[in-house]
């Protein structure tokens, strides 16, 4: 009697570590899945028109727009001045510029 109750506490014990282990590979599975689906989103490329304030740089400017992106710095600012054909770089206070920014939303 005391074999037979011991051999079915050992299949139910079994049965319990299946279970666990199917829900971890579950669950590892699910996180992994959300994990790339939001990382592997690319960044859309949009473009704005900015006002330049005082003691705006072209430099100053990139930092605040590439955040977001895979974008060196010197690409950001050469880009910049091409779109607003900045032969020097330099910017005045009250301009407006047209600048690139990056997001994953779809506008």
């Amino acid at each position: 009697m005391r074999e037979k109750f011991l051999s079915g506490r050992r299949k139910m014990l079994g049965w319990t570590a299946v279970a666990f282990i199917a829900a971890v590979i579950i669950l590892c599975g699910t996180i992994h899945i959300f994990a790339s689906s939001t990382a592997s989103r690319p960044y859309n490329k949009y473009y704005t028109s900015v006002r330049v304030e005082e003691g705006d740089t072209v430099w100053s400017i990139a930092d605040r727009y590439i955040a977001d992106s895979q974008v060196s710095k010197r690409d950001y600012v050469d880009e910049v001045c091409r779109l607003n054909s900045l032969t020097n770089g330099n910017v005045r206070s009250g301009d407006y510029i047209v600048v690139a920014y990056y997001s994953q939303d779809i506008k």
